[in-house]
C-alpha cells in the first residue's frame, strides 16, 4: 500500500513540476517578447507622433474661415470667375488676353481639371487629375455664347500645395486607418466645393448676356454677388477638421500612452 502511495505521490509531484516548468517556460518567452519588441514599439509610437503632430498643425485651434485659408478657395473662385469673364468678353466683343498675365495663368493655377470630356456637350465631372496638358492655356473659351460650357476648372497654388500636404500624411504606414478615412474625407469635401464652382458658374454664365449687353463691362459688383452665392453654399470644412483633432487626442490619451 506504501508502494502505491509513492507511485501516486511521485506522479502528481512530476505533474507539479512540468506544469510549473511549462508555466515558467511561458512566462520567461512572454518577458522576453516584450523586452524585444519595446524598443520597436518605442520607435513606432515616436514616428506616430512626429505625424500626427504634424497633421494637428493643420488642423488644431482653426476656425472654418482659416480652414478654407489654406485652402484659399477665394483665390479658386477669383482665377475661374475671372476666366468666364475673359470667355464671355473675348467670344462677344473679340477682345484679346495674355493668359500669363491673368489670375487663371499657369503660375497661380498649376492644375487644372477637365469638367466634361473634350468634345462632349456631356456635364458629367471627371476626377480632378488634370494636367496642363489636359487644357491648353494659349486662349480663353471662344464661340458661340449659347454653347458655352464651363468645360475646365483652374486649380490654384496654394489649394494645390494644401492637397499635397494631406496627401504625403496619407502616403504615411503608421498612420492609423481611421485618420486616414478622416483626412480623405476631408479632401473629399475640398473636392466638393471645386465641384460646386463649376456648377455655378456654369449656371452664372447664361445670364451674362443680359447682364453685360455692351462694353465697358464693370464686373467687380457682379464677382462680389457670386462670390456671396458661393459662400452660401459652400460645404464646411471645420465639422471634419474638429473629427481629425478629436480622434488624435483620443488615440494617444487612451491608447498608445498605455503601450509605452
Amino acid at each position: 500500500m506504501d508502494i502505491i502511495y509513492l507511485t501516486i505521490t511521485k506522479d502528481i509531484a512530476q505533474i507539479a513540476f512540468w506544469l510549473l516548468a511549462g508555466a515558467l517556460a511561458i512566462l520567461t518567452y512572454r518577458q522576453a517578447r516584450r523586452t524585444v519588441l519595446q524598443p520597436i514599439r518605442t520607435e513606432v509610437f515616436k514616428e506616430q507622433l512626429k505625424v500626427m503632430s504634424e497633421t494637428m498643425s493643420l488642423f488644431v485651434g482653426k476656425s472654418e474661415l482659416p480652414l478654407r485659408d489654406d485652402f484659399s478657395f477665394s483665390t479658386l473662385f477669383d482665377a475661374n470667375a475671372c476666366y468666364l469673364m475673359d470667355s464671355y468678353v473675348a467670344s462677344i466683343f473679340d477682345m484679346k488676353f495674355d493668359p500669363d498675365q491673368r489670375p487663371y495663368s499657369p503660375t497661380n493655377c498649376p492644375m487644372k481639371i477637365l469638367t466634361m470630356d473634350p468634345g462632349n456637350n456631356s456635364s458629367k465631372l471627371k476626377d480632378s487629375t488634370g494636367s496642363q496638358e489636359e487644357v491648353s492655356y494659349s486662349q480663353v473659351w471662344v464661340g458661340h455664347w449659347g454653347d458655352y460650357k464651363m468645360d475646365r476648372l483652374f486649380i490654384n497654388k496654394q489649394y494645390c500645395e494644401m492637397n499635397q500636404k494631406i496627401t504625403r500624411l496619407l502616403e504615411n504606414p503608421l498612420l492609423p486607418i481611421k485618420l486616414v478615412e478622416l483626412l480623405s474625407e476631408y479632401l473629399t469635401q475640398a473636392a466638393k466645393n471645386q465641384y460646386l464652382l463649376i456648377a455655378l458658374l456654369d449656371q452664372e454664365s447664361k445670364s451674362l448676356p443680359a447682364k453685360f449687353p455692351a462694353l465697358p463691362i464693370d464686373h467687380k459688383v457682379w464677382s462680389r454677388e457670386l462670390h456671396g452665392k458661393y459662400m452660401q453654399a459652400f460645404n464646411h470644412l471645420k465639422p471634419i477638421a474638429d473629427e481629425i483633432v478629436k480622434f488624435v487626442r483620443s488615440y494617444f490619451e487612451a491608447d498608445n500612452l498605455k503601450r509605452l
